[in-house]
């Protein structure tokens, strides 16, 4: 599917445009804790896993700060509101095209980040997925138990303020620091995994996530944000020369950005997303992709010096010992 890049303004976003904000993110989802073994789970030892480099992979979907307005103010202490952009919710009024009067509105933050793979170790995403797979088991996957992804969300802020006119100008913007309330976003999704050859397995994952702040308020306590849902395939393909190619498809709606990242650091697929802000349009269209041969290969020695261990069989992705780390 094409691109489309529709500019809408903020101001005017439908009601139900109001996101599905998933939340950002702040518990990662799976620990890459060196020396993971069955053994250390007292699962007895598995020659699949152990001492073997681990293949991470994330995909996620972010809003980044740029889309919002820096807003200078001291934040309470503890919190990492500064870092963050600021969205005006789009309300019952603007809907049907009513300009809102003077006075209290709702915003909604974006991520502490800005583009893809930055601030690796405390970046946020709305929504993402992580996998881990070893050298070991590309062929072998079949045996897994438990699911590939997880699927995980981080905080989302959203929070009263007060604007001195209609077009939004930082500077006369402030944010009321009593009435801030944080959630995660409602999320779910699917994960499949198999074998396609002895040296070729694949993965999946159909992951969403709902605006976890109800929107119309007293009388109608609903949230009609569309989700953030994306879905995604990916073949890991193992050479006799210890190398590794992934090659990935599939679909994400038009807003926010997206990511998809192996070992941490290495940047797969980046989509920018070329709104301002959520609407109708963006969460309900898809963008499909595709990566293109050769697009995406982990050499054998970028594998050396790896974490070894790997998530165990039976163990699934999220909770190996030493606590979650991005």
């Amino acid at each position: 599917m094409p691109l489309v890049t529709r500019p809408p303004a903020i101001a005017t976003l439908g009601l139900a445009a109001l996101l599905a904000l998933g939340a950002c993110t702040d518990t990662p989802p799976l620990s890459t804790a060196p020396e993971v073994s069955r053994r250390a789970n007292g699962l007895g030892d598995d020659p699949v896993t152990v001492n073997q480099p681990i293949i991470r992979i994330e995909f996620g979907a972010y809003i980044p700060k740029s889309k919002g307005a820096v807003v200078f103010w001291t934040p309470p202490p503890g919190q990492p509101f500064a870092s963050l952009g600021w969205l005006r919710e789009p309300t019952l009024p603007d809907s049907v095209g009513i300009p809102y009067p003077l006075g209290p509105l709702s915003f909604f933050a974006s991520d502490n980040r800005d583009g893809p793979g930055e601030n690796p170790e405390n970046g946020t995403s709305r929504l993402y997925s992580v996998g881990e797979i070893t050298v070991k088991e590309i062929g072998s996957l079949r045996f897994r138990r438990g699911d590939f992804f997880s699927v995980q969300s981080d905080l989302s802020y959203k929070a009263k303020g007060l604007w001195a006119d209609y077009d939004f100008e930082p500077a006369r913007f402030a944010l009321d620091g009593n009435s801030i309330v944080s959630a995660k976003a409602t999320k779910s999704g699917t994960s499949t995994h198999s074998d396609v050859a002895v040296n070729v397995s694949k993965a999946s994952i159909v992951a969403w996530g709902e605006h976890p702040f109800s929107q119309l308020g007293f009388p109608i306590p609903v949230n009609p944000a569309p989700a953030i849902d994306y879905n995604l395939e990916v073949h890991f393909i193992r050479h006799d020369n210890g190398d590794v190619h992934v090659e990935f498809a599939g679909t994400h709606d038009k807003f926010p950005s997206y990511e998809l990242i192996l070992l941490r650091n290495k940047i797969c697929y980046s989509y920018r997303a070329p709104d301002p802000g959520p609407d109708l349009y963006n969460l309900n269209t898809k963008h499909s992709f595709k990566s293109v041969h050769g697009q995406c290969v982990i050499k054998a020695s970028e594998l050396t010096g790896q974490a070894v261990g790997g998530t165990p069989p039976g163990n699934p992705p999220g909770t190996p010992p030493g606590g979650p780390t991005r």
